[in-house]
């Protein structure tokens, strides 16, 4: 495993990126952040394809703290670029609304 020093690199307010490893043929990028960031690995200009998606979904609670999330992207290079596109907040609330339809 190979470890690319980030000394908890501050791209915005609330996303700090912790580590990013690669090995084998992965890469992965652990980041902190309150909400769920939409972000791509680009390799040489390239996009390259998030291993583990599925796990970041709209449909997980903005936390009150930064947590740990963990992104793998397939491949690796010595040219890389992480490209953060925003971050998603999502509060879910435990009351519904009934609206009649006509």
């Amino acid at each position: 495993m190979r470890r690319i020093l980030t000394n908890d690199l501050k791209v915005a307010e609330d996303l700090v990126v912790k580590d990013v490893t690669t090995e084998k043929d992965i890469t992965r990028v652990t980041v902190l952040s309150r909400g769920t960031p939409a972000m791509g690995l680009l390799i040489k200009g390239e996009e390259v394809k998030l291993l583990n998606a599925a796990k970041f979904t709209d449909e997980q609670p903005e936390s009150q703290t930064p947590t740990a999330k963990t992104f793998q992207f397939q491949g690796r290079s010595e040219e890389m670029t992480l490209a953060v596109k925003g971050i998603i907040y999502t509060t879910i609330s435990p009351e519904s609304i009934e609206v009649p339809i006509q």
